[in-house]
């Protein structure tokens, strides 16, 4: 139900033989967790994530299918997730730092696709995300990089920078959301040769 790391771990499969973390019935699974200083410098590369939802137990709350919490120099690369359920997010950064999120490709999130909070440098490169229904990227407290992403079809945000976080946001591509960028609450955000389109709100901007 639940696969829980508290070790440095890397799961690293081939381009062409993924690993992959599915449902072997009709209910969803749990969250894959990534937690405590002891797993700095774990990777996970070329795998497949579907259908995981989150976990709630006497010493662990993870509201996400992959979840990473007060760690540091972890790096996720060429990895695909879809169709969580129940919980709040696809992917959950949590107290950590020197993040680095390549290739990833998010469909469907049940709320947010990427939530990032209390964290410190944080770069999400080359990536898409499709279909959030809540926002694609939701920031709060934290000092991010965005980098060639593309997100499309958020029902809220497709970035969300809010409670006094930092981001550039650079080379990326924001199409059919209802809000495309929100940036509020102390947070600041530069933003460079990024294209808006058919989004009902392109730019907001309040407290």
């Amino acid at each position: 139900k639940n696969l829980i790391f508290t070790e440095r771990v890397e799961a690293i499969g081939q381009e062409n033989k993924k690993i992959k973390f599915l449902s072997k019935s009709d209910k969803p699974w749990g969250t894959l967790a990534i937690i405590g200083k002891k797993t700095s410098g774990s990777k996970l590369k070329n795998i497949i994530i579907k259908d995981g939802s989150g976990s709630f137990s006497d010493q662990f709350y993870f509201t996400s299918t992959l979840s990473i919490h007060n760690t540091s120099n972890v790096d996720l690369e060429n990895i695909s997730l879809s169709n969580n359920h129940s919980y709040d997010d696809m992917i959950h950064l949590i107290y950590s730092s020197n993040i680095k999120l390549k290739e990833l490709n998010i469909f469907n999130a049940y709320g947010d696709a990427l939530d990032i909070d209390m964290c410190e440098n944080i770069i999400i490169e080359n990536s898409q995300i499709y279909n959030s229904k809540n926002d694609g990227i939701d920031l709060m407290e934290s000092d991010t990089l965005i980098k060639n992403v593309k997100i499309v079809g958020s029902l809220d945000k497709g970035i969300s920078i809010g409670e006094a976080s930092k981001t550039k946001i650079l080379k990326s591509s924001l199409i059919n959301n209802y809000i495309a960028v929100a940036v509020k609450d102390k947070s600041q955000a530069k933003m460079n040769n990024i294209n808006f389109y058919e989004n009902d709100i392109q730019i907001a901007a309040y407290k």
